[in-house]
């Protein structure tokens, strides 16, 4: 869930090397992935929540500090009574920028189709079916510029209330944009997430996850997350991404408003290995999930 899009520099300064008139771009990766799998999985959308609402936004700091992304999304599930299947619908919008001149926006309408396996388990179907708009601001050196393309994502979720797993396709048209003079390629990639809740005592859940995404000629990206929650309301754990950053984060868990529960949690990402060192980045996650309402007993 960074989903939403920024692209990895040094990657997109290597490719552009080597042909200078394409420049092939993936979907920024955000440190809590598992605070934004909307944008990663659209299947994973109605799986914990009737009615659903995130935002959130990822900024550098330093002499990066003029790149950021920010998302927002909502969703809500159509339940049938005696019925194993439910649909879930929701919109998403994510918007990057790049600098002063560049920016990059995404709009999507998600869907997924959930169906009960088992008492216990579930799978679900999805898809997310949007366009990108990619704008380039004039400057002394250039000219304006916009290009928009169309974009989309296909995804499984299997869960329960102890485990999930799912995988997805992302930019599956292989979508060109030409804003001014060069052209950028929005390269098809997989993801496979999956996550587990051990119960530790009675007070104390930890949940490890895992987040593998692969795209031709992008270096494999790897990422585990761990999170423990307190008295099921302070949540705090570490991410590691391979050969990028350690991201220790904290927050709160089920902070009771109105008739529904509000999360926050905030991280704050130390780069290692091939990351540049000066490259740091925070995060801030917001989820408000509304709790269904209690059917009052029959007489």
């Amino acid at each position: 869930m960074k989903y939403f899009f920024t692209p990895v520099l040094i990657c997109a300064i290597t490719l552009s090397t080597a042909n200078a008139q394409e420049v092939r771009r993936i979907p920024v990766q955000f440190e809590q992935f598992f605070n934004s799998y909307s944008i990663i999985n659209p299947a994973s959308c109605g799986s914990t929540a009737k009615i659903e609402l995130q935002s959130g936004r990822q900024q550098h700091g330093g002499p990066w500090k003029n790149i950021s992304t920010t998302f927002a999304s909502g969703l809500f599930k159509i339940e049938a009574e005696k019925s194993h299947n439910f649909h879930a619908i929701g919109l998403s919008f994510i918007a990057d920028k790049e600098g002063q001149y560049l920016k990059q926006s995404r709009f999507y309408i998600n869907y997924a189709w959930h169906t009960q396996l088992t008492k216990k388990i579930s799978l679900a179907a999805g898809t997310s079916l949007g366009f990108l708009s990619f704008l380039v601001s004039a400057s002394s050196a250039n000219l304006s510029g916009g290009a928009t393309a169309p974009d989309a994502t296909l995804g499984l979720w299997l869960y329960s209330r102890a485990f999930y797993a799912g995988i997805s396709m992302n930019q599956i048209f292989n979508s060109r944009l030409t804003p001014l003079e060069e052209t950028t390629k929005l390269v098809r990639h997989y993801n496979l997430t999956g996550g587990y809740v051990l119960h530790i005592t009675e007070s104390f859940d930890l949940t490890p996850r895992v987040l593998i995404r692969y795209a031709p000629e992008f270096p494999l990206d790897f990422d585990f997350a761990a999170n423990a929650v307190i008295k099921g309301i302070v949540s705090t754990g570490l991410n590691y991404r391979h050969q990028k950053g350690v991201v220790p984060m904290v927050g709160f868990e089920k902070l009771a408003i109105a008739n529904g529960n509000l999360k926050a949690m905030f991280s704050y990402a130390f780069p290692v290995g091939r990351s540049a060192r000066d490259l740091k980045t925070y995060e801030l996650m917001l989820n408000y999930q509304m709790l269904p309402a209690k059917r009052k007993a029959r007489k």
